[in-house]
């Protein structure tokens, strides 16, 4: 059994190993300083820190986008929110829009070129204080504590608790229905000192449990099937039965309007379809729940086709200030002021565009250069170098 064991445990450290996962490589080293340096907290609280500090100057562009998003996720709270937070699933309703205000004041930042989509904080607790409060903070708080003080636990589900618990200070683990199994069985093995006396038959409890769990399995089979038929109609759709796809969605949109995702494809299938002021009104009840670049765009480009123009550049022009390193918001605004006869707003855009640093090359942006470059020499008789 032993064998298997450092087999087993040789497998999985060389698998996080080989990953180059940080959050992952320091959570390895916290179990293996526990058989290594049993009762010796002190020696394994160094060999933490210092095995942290290493990671933060290695990959440190990777380091450097966590900080700007640490540093702009704290922007998020205040003086009225610090109590109660700001409620469930508003980070990724509100966090892009700290993002754009940032690059917007500060267009020359040295994280412009690092910034990208961001739905999640990468720290569980901190996320839990912008939508919760202090007062979700202190609740979520006092069980941790209660645990770890119990005197009735097993060793590997208190490893198991603390790998789970230093993974959620980088990262975003209960994306992952798994973290979520370990997490209960690392809850159940905990025997917990009654705090106080509660007589009441077994019979409620159970007869409870059982409504509860019966109430969450047909939320699940009802999701799943709703699941099940979006997926059928983006099929459709892709295969050209936007006719019949469209009353399905009509009906989803009744049972599925709490899923951003679900309602951003909606609206982008109306956009693909020319259904411009459906897919307009869709979009903008997305926003409610989830807003990020390609929302934006999607806002842009819809008030485009509707001739909303100062609606589409103030989006566009959102668009890319949360992400500064994107071109295709930039080139879209270039070709709106185009449309406009806005010649010299224009011009300057489409210099700012060949003169755009490029931080992952792509066809795509080779095609917007050759484009603007184009547009140039025919309108000026000049050629602008191309950095």
């Amino acid at each position: 059994m032993k064998i298997l064991y450092y087999i087993g445990a040789f497998i999985i450290f060389s698998s996080v190993l080989a990953s180059q996962s940080r959050t992952g490589i320091i959570a390895c080293t916290a179990v293996l300083s526990f058989f290594i340096f049993r009762h010796k907290t002190i020696t394994q609280s160094l060999l933490i820190c210092l095995l942290l500090v290493v990671a933060i100057f290695y990959k440190s562009d990777s380091t450097n986008g966590r900080i700007f998003i640490y540093k702009t996720s704290i922007s998020m709270i205040n003086e009225k929110t610090i109590l109660c937070g700001t409620g469930s699933g508003s980070f990724k309703r509100d966090y892009m829009n700290f993002q754009a205000k940032v690059f917007q004041k500060d267009k020359d930042s040295k994280y412009a070129m690092l910034a990208s989509n961001v739905f999640h904080p990468f720290n569980e607790y901190l996320l839990v204080l912008i939508e919760y409060g202090l007062l979700g903070f202190i609740i979520l708080a006092i069980p941790i504590i209660l645990l770890f003080t119990s005197k009735e636990k097993k060793e590997e589900a208190e490893l198991c608790l603390l790998v789970i618990m230093i993974c959620s200070s980088f990262s975003y683990p209960f994306r992952y229905p798994l973290v979520s199994f370990l997490l209960a069985y690392s809850l159940s093995s905990f025997r917990m000192k009654r705090v106080y006396k509660m007589e009441t038959s077994i019979y409620c409890i159970k007869y409870f449990i059982i409504i509860i769990c019966c109430y969450g399995i047909y939320n699940i089979f009802s999701d799943a099937f709703s699941q099940y038929t979006w997926k059928k109609q983006i099929r459709n759709v892709s295969f050209g039965y936007f006719e019949k796809a469209y009353l399905n969605y009509k009906d989803l949109y009744n049972k599925m309007s709490y899923n951003p995702y679900f309602l951003f494809n909606y609206s982008s299938v109306l956009y693909d379809n020319m259904l411009y002021d459906e897919s307009l009104e869709i979009v903008r009840k997305c926003t409610k729940y989830l807003n990020d670049y390609d929302i934006e765009m999607l806002l842009a480009d819809n008030n485009w086709k509707l001739k909303n123009y100062p609606e589409a550049e103030r989006h566009y022009l959102k668009a890319s200030y949360m992400c500064p390193v994107r071109f295709i918001p930039l080139f879209k605004l270039y070709e709106l002021y185009k449309e406009q006869k806005r010649t010299d707003e224009a011009r300057l855009l489409g210099k700012e565009i060949l003169e755009k640093p490029i931080k992952v090359y792509s066809s795509t942006i080779e095609n917007i250069k050759q484009k603007v470059q184009s547009d140039n020499i025919q309108d000026r008789g000049v050629n602008i170098t191309k950095p």
